[in-house]
């Protein structure tokens, strides 16, 4: 038996620095990883988001899903897609920390695989 999160889509913070999101505000969620992560700009490693999501899905960035308490998750709407990139609205006031964060999305298949090469060689 196997226990495993299933599909991670990650967030590459290359600055490693805390990124602040305001509520009300808009982001983008893009596949450039050569972009620097901001308030306005958050790199994924993840070229194919733009191709499952849509308009009004909801995603989730952080350690823990959002519960609407905490203040280290953030909570974002679709509102569109331009080419790989995702324009979301962002639904809460977070301050994101640490190199790597896990984007979640909500009632959407992700065609990667369950299995990393990681679990695989467990």
């Amino acid at each position: 038996m196997l226990d495993t999160v299933g599909p991670e889509i990650q967030v590459h913070n290359s600055t490693g620095g805390a990124i602040e999101l305001i509520g009300g505000n808009h982001v983008t969620i893009t596949p450039d990883l050569s972009k620097a992560p901001s308030a306005d700009i958050l790199p994924i490693k993840f070229g194919d988001l733009a191709k499952v999501v849509k308009k009004g899905d909801t995603l989730f960035i952080g350690q823990y899903l959002f519960t609407g308490s905490e203040t280290t998750s953030l909570w974002l709407e679709v509102t569109e897609t331009s080419g790989a990139e995702v324009i979301c609205y962002v639904k809460n006031t977070a301050t994101l920390s640490g190199p790597i964060f896990t984007l979640h999305v909500s009632q959407v298949h992700i065609s990667m695989p369950t299995l990393s090469e990681y679990d695989k060689q467990l």
